[in-house]
């Protein structure tokens, strides 16, 4: 058997219950051997601001003597006035032999809310045998008592509901075969799932393919390509400056007038081995200046002036090669230069460890 003791404590300063701010020490001794109680060690509960609970457990019946120990950061709150210790309560824990209640002993205005709960009941500590025929009669059952019991519990219309759905689950399981497969059964394919196999691996090879192919083409792309409209404004000016030729034209106002060439030497005085006019045969006449003037700047551009190249191929590769964006392979074999306008991969040259040249690609 054993006894739980318990004692009151208020923290009261200046005449308000006032909180600890840290744990106290609790010590409980038993009063008439002066032992300590330790086994289980007392305890300090809070019941409400400046309000505390000391409780200890004993095998024994006896007075118990607590000892309270505040924390030093309160103790400047504890003074004489400062603790009111209550009634000393004496709780039997566990009774060997039962115990004999007067009628009226335990009513419901004695018994704690949720004290009784099915925590507080052992399993099986009630059922069939340990109840007497008649002990439960329709006159010890309150009125609502049935009304509460039968609270939550499903009706007919519900459990028809359910049987209905049970009726349909049933009509799909009976489909399935006496034996089904077990976990792990080998399964036997079938030529329609080979080919239906086939009708999706199929189009993935091609489309594999394809995605290389893209990739192939992405790799080329720098880390950080350019951003977009970042040489917009650049390239509107190159183009508004080829849109207007006449910029390039040579001035000639400080030439000689024909009226100038009246001092020149004679046909006489040219020397006999000076280019005669039949030598002259091959030099832009008049005509073909007419037309060089006239012709537009796309057409000057698209113009072939060394090899195969036209005069715009030749400036976008000096454009490249000067202020090309991006310029990638430094320190490698493989060095490419992008266009001003972004444009990867516009000369692709071959090097060796000196940086001298042994091909170069050009991707106009």
């Amino acid at each position: 058997m054993s006894y739980l003791y318990t004692v009151g404590l208020k923290v009261i300063v200046e005449e308000v219950l006032t909180a600890l701010t840290e744990t106290p020490t609790v010590y409980a001794y038993d009063f008439l051997t002066g032992d300590a109680l330790t086994s289980p060690a007392p305890t300090i509960t809070s019941v409400r601001t400046g309000v505390y609970r000391l409780s200890v457990t004993a095998n024994v019946l006896t007075d118990v003597l607590f000892v309270f120990i505040p924390h030093q950061d309160d103790e400047d709150k504890i003074g004489q006035e400062a603790l009111m210790h209550e009634k000393i309560y004496h709780v039997v824990d566990e009774l060997a032999n039962g115990v004999t209640l007067v009628d009226g002993a335990i009513t419901a205005t004695k018994i704690a809310s949720n004290a009784i709960n099915d925590t507080k009941i052992a399993t099986d500590a009630i059922d069939v045998t340990k109840i007497s025929d008649g002990t439960i009669a329709a006159s010890k059952i309150a009125i609502d008592a049935v009304a509460k019991i039968q609270s939550g519990l499903a009706t007919s219309n519900a459990l028809s509901t359910t049987d209905g759905k049970v009726d349909a689950v049933k009509a799909k399981t009976d489909n399935l075969p006496p034996s089904p497969a077990a976990v792990g059964s080998a399964m036997i394919l079938t030529s329609a799932y080979d080919k239906a196999k086939d009708d999706v691996l199929t189009p993935l090879g091609v489309i594999d393919g394809k995605a290389d192919a893209i990739k192939l083409q992405t790799d080329k792309i720098p880390n950080t390509p350019a951003v977009t409209g970042e040489y917009t404004s650049a390239l509107t000016a190159i183009q508004a400056d080829l849109n207007d030729p006449d910029q390039y034209k040579a001035d000639v106002s400080a030439l000689a007038k024909v009226t100038d060439l009246s001092g020149l030497a004679e046909k006489t005085d040219i020397p006999s081995d000076y280019a005669k006019a039949n030598d002259l045969s091959g030099l832009a006449k008049t005509t073909d200046i007419t037309a060089l003037n006239n012709l537009s700047a796309a057409e000057m551009l698209n113009e072939v002036v060394v090899g195969t190249f036209t005069l715009r191929e030749i400036l976008t590769i000096l454009a490249a090669k000067s202020d090309g964006y991006p310029a990638t392979g430094g320190g490698t074999t493989t060095i490419t230069y992008g266009g001003i306008d972004g444009t990867p991969g516009v000369i692709v040259e071959t090097v060796d460890e000196d940086g001298n040249r042994s091909k170069v690609e050009f991707n106009l």
